[in-house]
């Protein structure tokens, strides 16, 4: 019995036991609080600090559209191309003497580049057409007019890149302050064994250098091609650049003359410097040019002078050889720059002098071309002037010739050029038979000392009508005078004298004829510069013009306008 109780007993205790731990193992634990990852946001930033950004797009038309959540392998791909052709950009520059400078662009915190995703309003086909070019930046202009944060907070720029599909059919284009292409593959590659300037260089599947060429006209830079000095490099904007690329990189420059107008591109530069990009355009006016020849030294000679309201660090000069087989701008691939940083003088005045070498001119490239060339020059100021697009030529049309077989100018190439500085007029009178009092063209405006004002005649004008234009001046005081100077020139259609009478008194009543010339075209009318055979003292000066030279050939009118007419002393 005793023996029973004790198992029993022990039973209970062991039960009991068994009991305890239950318990303990049943204890429900209080639950960790979950915790919830938040998407992390992104932030955007110009990656070149307080810099201007180019805006970068994707454009597709409607039969090219796909879902955004789907573009961004596509999306990546351009963000690595864009860099890269940023880092290019920048190394080029550095090698042309402007240090590193390039364009900024919009990334996030990791460092991709923002691109704008665009769905296109019509087809490809619409697109297409070249009437319907445009189409696609104003479509691009409106989604950047609407323009969502994250771009808020920060300036971007008047430029932009806009890319689309290889069918897309928007095509390859640029303009200034845009650039059009299109591609199916934009990833890049390392191309191994190719540097430039220590840059390890890259490119893509397919039409890299096409783009990158675009891209070159939508930052401002000219068609235009490599001196014979600089063989075996090429050109970007010219010569066989982008077609060299492929296989050979390393050879492909950015001219430095094209440096020159990226070093003051807006994108290039910051948005704190106090600088108004592209607004008001620069009034210019040659003062002197001169071209000869060093026949000795096998160069061409040149050194000239302007004045510019804005200030202008360099010109490009540029010698545009005439290729009868293309049309513009296709035609302009063979053209030679040669940048040249001016001398400021003060009063808004600058100067520029340069020497080129014959031979620098033959590089090789559509040499059978280069029989008949243009000389231009494009200054390039502070606020953006002087790229493409954005012309700013202070001197052109200077055609001359050139014998290929010895690579010597013609003596056509021979220039001199000096602008008449002005009297004071300030104590003349000046009347005109007739005057176009509506518009404001009155006679004193061809006495007023600004080549953008004018007198211009009661139109429509028939001299056989109404007999010759007549002008007549006052001088207030007698005066010994050698000529007389006459500028006509306006933005529209021209009228410009062709043939002049000059007659002259000292009490306006009887008059002498002191000249009577024919002006031989059109292009020298716009500048007169008429000697007497001798000296004459005179205080009345009478105008005649019974002929007149027009640019509006389907018209019979006869009218004619002066912006300024002076005397020679």
């Amino acid at each position: 019995m005793k023996t029973n109780y004790i198992l029993i007993l022990t039973c209970l205790l062991l039960c009991f036991a068994c009991s305890k731990d239950q318990v303990e193992e049943e204890v429900i634990k209080p639950k960790e609080e979950e915790v919830i990852q938040e998407e992390e946001k992104q932030t955007f930033s110009v990656n070149r600090p307080d810099q201007y950004a180019l805006e970068v797009v994707y454009f597709m038309p409607t039969d090219f559209a796909v879902e955004q959540s789907l573009l961004n392998p596509t999306l990546n791909d351009i963000s690595d191309m864009i860099l890269f052709m940023q880092s290019w950009y920048e190394t080029l520059m550095d090698y042309n003497g402007f240090g590193k400078k390039t364009f900024g662009l919009v990334t996030d915190q990791h460092g991709v580049v923002k691109v704008g995703v665009i769905y296109g309003k019509e087809s490809s086909e619409y697109y297409a057409i070249e009437a319907n070019k445009p189409q696609v930046r104003k479509e691009v202009r409106d989604f950047l007019m609407k323009r969502p944060a994250p771009f808020s907070g920060f300036k971007l720029s008047d430029h932009m890149l806009i890319l689309g599909p290889q069918k897309s059919k928007i095509g390859y284009f640029g303009g200034g302050t845009w650039a059009v292409a299109q591609s199916d593959d934009f990833s890049m590659h390392e191309m191994p064994g190719f540097f430039f300037n220590g840059l390890q260089l890259e490119e893509s599947a397919k039409q890299y250098s096409g783009m990158l060429h675009e891209l070159g006209h939508g930052l401002g830079l000219h068609h235009n091609a490599r001196k014979a000095s600089k063989k075996p490099l090429t050109s970007l904007m010219g010569d066989w650049g982008i077609f060299t690329y492929h296989s050979e990189p390393d050879r492909m420059i950015i001219t430095q003359a094209d440096c020159a107008v990226l070093d003051k591109c807006q994108i290039f530069n910051r948005t704190d410097n106090g600088i108004v990009y592209y607004k008001n355009r620069p009034n210019n006016t040659l003062k002197s040019m001169s071209i000869s020849k060093d026949v000795t030294a096998s160069k061409i000679v040149m050194s000239g002078s302007f004045t510019s309201d804005q200030v202008t660090p360099y010109v490009n000069v540029g010698f545009d050889f005439k290729n009868v087989d293309q049309t513009f701008p296709n035609d302009s691939y063979d053209e030679i720059f040669y940048l040249v940083s001016t001398v400021d003088e003060g009063n808004n005045k600058y100067s520029f002098s340069l020497e080129v070498e014959y031979a620098d001119l033959f590089n090789g490239f559509q040499t059978n071309h280069k029989s008949n060339a243009e000389i231009e020059i494009n200054a390039i100021t502070e606020s953006g002037f002087g790229g493409f697009g954005r012309n700013n030529k202070i001197f052109d049309g200077h055609f001359y010739t050139t014998d290929l077989a010895t690579k010597i100018p013609n003596d056509d190439i021979l220039y001199a050029y000096e602008a008449h500085e002005f009297t004071d007029r300030s104590n003349w009178t000046i009347t005109a038979n007739t005057e176009d009092v509506g518009q404001g063209f009155v006679a004193n405006q061809a006495i007023d000392g600004d080549l953008n004002t004018y007198w211009q005649c009661q139109w429509p004008y028939k001299i056989a009508e109404k007999g010759a234009h007549e002008i007549n001046i006052n001088m207030g005081e007698v005066k010994s005078i050698k000529g007389m100077y006459f500028y006509s020139k306006r933005a529209n259609h021209q009228w410009r004298p062709k043939h002049i009478v000059v007659k002259t008194s000292t009490d306006g009543t009887s008059f002498t004829t002191s000249a009577d010339v024919t002006i031989n075209s059109l292009a020298e009318a716009e500048e007169v510069k008429l000697n007497f055979d001798n000296s004459t003292t005179t205080q009345h000066i009478k105008i005649l013009v019974d002929e007149i030279y027009t640019t509006k050939t389907a018209s019979n009118d006869q009218n004619l306008l002066f912006s300024e007419i002076d005397i020679l002393l």
